[in-house]
């Protein structure tokens, strides 16, 4: 769902926009005036503005310029001026800002809808194209160059294999230890490389990418997975595929490390949060060893990018909770 803000400080224009862009399924914020408009802007993200030029305590074109010094370039939403006329001057200043468009008032309820269609559809072609140029940089860059070190590192130490005679048994075995994990983490950044590249952008809903991730480990592991999804409001692109890149980490430590033989997923939505559990029945571990490891580490650093939280519990020999909670909704 697309997140719209409306900055106008006329009472029935707000309200009317609010109402027609709610008719429609967008999420609407409305703001009075600039200053609380940079205020919702800044705090919600919102995809789009629609904005007056003429308000008090800050204008459109101010807000708009404090826009572009707070927020990053991919961050500024898209922007469409609402104004009951239009001079040449104050067009170019709204362009150079980056503005989208202008609307004249009194506007055309179907004609204003057209426009935002248009420009968000735009606007996700653009970041589309973005993202597929982005992860085939990344999937490169892990193939071409830190590969092909990992590589180079793991000949160089199978090549001494046949003079570790000279070192006692607990060091030939750190030793062994230390080669096979550098083939593992070899094969890891291969198979992310190319998962990077395959992974499509898809508009499947949330339960199927997730199900698309279990059922070839289901295939290929004697783990059995069970989904118990309940969303039902639809998640920003960007924070489902923060949820799936969270749930796939969990998973690869599961397999990896848990031992375990089932695997509970649990998505639901609870007091405006979305709430992801995973449960596994396997070895558990000690939390205070590994409460600062780096696995955690990472999964505490994507939940907070979305104002969430990480709460694990594990027992010694009974298994591992893991719940994460995400913002879902406006407060």
């Amino acid at each position: 769902m697309h997140r719209l803000l409306v900055v106008e400080d006329e009472k029935n224009i707000r309200e009317t926009l609010v109402d027609l862009l709610e008719a429609q399924g967008y999420e609407a914020l409305s703001a009075a005036d600039g200053e609380m408009g940079s205020i919702k802007a800044v705090r919600y993200k919102p995809d789009l503005i629609l904005c007056d030029v003429n308000m008090p305590k800050m204008n459109g074109f101010e807000l708009l310029e404090v826009l572009n010094n707070c927020m990053t370039e991919e961050e500024v939403p898209l922007f469409i001026f609402l104004t009951a006329r239009v001079e040449a001057q104050d067009m170019r200043r709204g362009m150079d800002l980056g503005a989208d468009d202008y609307v004249i008032k009194p506007f055309n309820s179907i004609e204003l809808l057209k426009i935002i269609d248009a420009k968000l559809i735009k606007r996700k072609q653009l970041i589309d194209r973005a993202v597929h140029k982005e992860r085939d940089r990344i999937s490169g860059e892990l193939h071409d160059s830190a590969q092909q070190l990992l590589v180079a590192a793991q000949l160089g130490l199978s090549s001494l294999l046949d003079k570790i005679s000279i070192l006692d048994d607990n060091d030939q075995i750190t030793f062994k230890t230390s080669l096979e994990l550098l083939k593992e983490t070899t094969n890891d950044i291969r198979g992310i490389s190319h998962d990077i590249v395959k992974q499509p952008l898809s508009d499947e809903d949330l339960e199927k990418k997730i199900a698309d991730i279990i059922k070839p480990i289901q295939n290929s592991s004697p783990i059995d997975f069970k989904l118990n999804y309940s969303l039902t409001n639809k998640l920003s692109s960007d924070k489902e595929l923060g949820l799936l890149r969270m749930i796939q980490e969990c998973i690869n430590n599961i397999i990896k490390h848990a031992e375990a033989t089932e695997v509970a997923i649990s998505l639901k939505e609870d007091n405006k949060n979305v709430q992801l559990s995973i449960l596994d029945n396997g070895i558990g571990f000690d939390m205070k060893k590994v409460k600062e490891g780096f696995g955690i580490k990472n999964l505490q650093k994507r939940a907070q990018s979305f104002d969430g939280k990480v709460d694990i519990d594990s027992i010694i020999s009974k298994g591992t909770n893991i719940r994460i909670s995400l913002p879902s909704v406006l407060e």
